[in-house]
């Protein structure tokens, strides 16, 4: 069986998708910015990519090969695919309730609980196997007893197996065979700790008073155990990679940051402990580069409870002017949650949280005052972060029914990112292809997508460019140092995380467009 996506109101094979013409025609060439996609080598790749961009198999060979920089929206459970799992609890010998495919982490062969059954069960039982891996991910979700929406967020609970370790090889490994150099990652540290605080905090709704209260209990002091905890997964990481070794995987040359995420479907005393404790390791531990908030948008807790929480982050940013804060807003259409919640999520987000980058933003031309919003985004360099696939299976908006034109028109900072990609079966490359299918951008688009997806990612230090037109890079380094680095730019891109990724993005570029892809 195949997993079965809509493109433009059409069901067809996930990775033969059909381009959609009255789409794609409407907005071409939103966002080419760079004077060199006007010459030379990245002229013939764009004209190469211009004239087979009507055949969805050249498409996809084309761009798993071209450079994508990053994907910097990924949640790390949800970007590991089922089989992964399921071989994981194998090894482990967990046990699994082939009824609802929930893989138990305490119950271990034999299995004690009713009708719970070994992991290792399925491996020997096709028909159990594929059943498992439909509940665990979108798979075959045509023919599932409840929506995309119900199917995505419920499989969360089902994963059990494996360690982060594992879990981030395999992001790794996959974004190396895509060419991607980076990968900004979701992921929770300091869960104990958290809740711990939240405990002591009588939240009253004064959010001064709650912040006091936790850092008087000793939060701060509990940092450091979070940062160990951050920084032995990134260690697990490599040594399943083998990165120290001559036998290192490819995944070890893909730059990896972490954004410490909060569950906003919690109680407010237990929602402002863990955002305390993000805000705070962030602004202790490198790896962990800003953070943001998880778990869907329309639970009834987190609409409940989104003004406050857009308050606390902004309290929070206030008090941490370095930590970065990208936020899920308005991942939220009609008839998922009545009218009155689509007015002003993510112009709170941008405007009282203080939210750099924006997550899904589909509801943008339902909030108030919808393209001065926009115009709000654009000045202050709010990135969005468009998730085309995710956004189609949970929410039913694809097509002309998305926001992505209207961003782009907007002149809005955009990229792509993946989202969960094990559980929506794809990778970055598939949305870098229905980008290109469903709204005709061009192969400068898409670069410029690629570019905008390390220039607005939370790495430390400045940029390579002067600017995010992406037209000159900085003094220090000049296009001459492509083939052989200067002393002084390379002591600037070692002084700077963002310039050197952006640097190696740069330099993947020239080997594509010179026909490394061919």
């Amino acid at each position: 069986m195949v997993s079965l996506l809509k493109v433009c109101g059409v069901v067809v094979v996930a990775s033969f998708l059909s381009s959609c013409a009255s789409v794609g025609e409407s907005v071409p060439n939103l966002i080419t910015t760079a004077a060199d996609d006007l010459s030379g080598s990245t002229a013939k790749t764009a004209q190469w990519f211009a004239d087979n961009r009507n055949s969805p198999l050249r498409l996809r060979a084309f761009l798993k090969k071209m450079p994508k920089g990053g994907d910097i929206h990924t949640h790390l459970s949800g970007a590991v695919y089922a089989e992964s799992y399921l071989q994981w609890a194998t090894d482990e010998k967990l046990c699994v309730n082939p009824e609802t495919g929930v893989i138990s982490e305490n119950n271990h062969e034999p299995c004690q609980v009713k009708p719970e059954v070994p992991v290792a069960t399925a491996m020997k039982d096709s028909e159990l196997y594929g059943k498992l891996v439909d509940k665990m991910s979108l798979r075959n979700l045509e023919y599932a007893e409840q929506s995309g929406h119900d199917q995505f967020f419920e499989a969360f609970a089902k994963f059990a197996g494996g360690s982060k370790g594992q879990m981030i090889a395999e992001l790794s490994n996959r974004a190396s065979r895509q060419n991607i150099a980076y990968l900004e990652m979701l992921i929770t540290v300091g869960k104990k700790y958290s809740k711990q605080f939240s405990q002591q905090v009588r939240f009253d709704g004064d959010i001064d008073a709650a912040y006091q209260q936790i850092i008087t209990a000793g939060l701060k002091a509990t940092i450091p155990a979070g940062q160990r905890e951050l920084q032995g997964v990134e260690q697990q990481a490599k040594a399943v990679l083998a990165c120290d070794s001559a036998n290192a995987q490819a995944g070890c040359a893909v730059e990896r940051r972490y954004l410490l995420q909060i569950n906003r479907t919690g109680e407010p005393s237990r929602v402002f402990a863990e955002m305390v404790y993000a805000f705070e390791t962030v602004k202790a531990e490198p790896l962990a580069v800003g953070v943001n908030m998880v778990a869907p948008e329309d639970n009834v807790v987190a609409l409940r409870d989104y003004d406050l929480h857009m308050r606390m982050m902004g309290y929070l940013s206030a008090r941490y002017p370095s930590v970065s804060i990208s936020l899920h807003a308005g991942e939220l259409a009609l008839g998922l949650v009545p009218p009155d919640h689509l007015h002003d999520h993510i112009r709170k987000a941008v405007e009282i949280a203080g939210a750099k980058r924006i997550g899904h933003g589909v509801d943008v031309m339902h909030e108030d005052n919808p393209f001065q919003l926009l115009k709000t985004m654009k000045d202050k360099n709010v990135l969005v972060e468009v998730c085309l696939t995710s956004n189609d299976a949970i929410l039913g908006v694809e097509g002309k029914q998305h926001p992505f034109p209207e961003y782009l028109n907007a002149g809005v900072p955009a990229t792509l990112a993946s989202d969960d990609e094990g559980i929506s079966r794809i990778d970055l490359t598939h949305e870098y292809q229905r980008a290109a299918l469903d709204y005709g951008l061009s192969y400068p688009d898409l670069k410029t997508l690629a570019r905008n997806s390390i220039h607005y990612a939370f790495l430390k230090g400045e940029s390579l460019w002067t600017n995010p037109t992406y037209r000159q890079i900085q003094p220090v380094c000049n296009k001459a140092d492509v083939a052989e680095l200067s002393a002084s730019c390379q002591q600037f891109l070692n002084a700077n995380d963002k310039a050197k990724v952006e640097w190696t993005l740069e330099k993947q570029f020239r080997a594509f467009e010179n026909g490394s892809w061919m």
